[in-house]
């Protein structure tokens, strides 16, 4: 039978999706905000190559701690539905999942 019995079974898995959706949104502002601070600055493509490099550089980590956690939330997500999209399985007397 699957580890979700009850709504209560679910609020561990949803405090992590929770935390990890925090994550993602405050990666997301601060890569718009380097994204604004680069496109504001009539400079930033006259800056050394070396600083420029780093720029896009750190964007692109940014980038990718956000993929690699959409993936798993979606990973996580698809699992629950597919848990929560089975039929129940009726219960047997005698079997393990009984109530006495």
């Amino acid at each position: 039978m699957s580890q979700f019995k009850s709504l209560s079974d679910y609020l561990p898995t949803l405090n992590k999706q929770i935390t990890a959706v925090e994550f993602l949104l405050c990666n997301h502002r601060k890569a718009n905000a380097m994204l604004e601070t680069a496109l504001l600055s009539h400079d930033f493509l006259e800056q050394p190559k070396p600083i420029v490099y780093d720029f896009l550089c750190a964007l692109s980590d940014i980038m990718k701690q956000s993929d690699n956690l959409t993936e798993r939330l979606l990973d996580s997500l698809l699992q629950i539905a597919e848990l929560l999209a089975k039929p129940p399985k009726k219960q047997t007397p005698g079997s393990d999942d009984a109530i006495h």
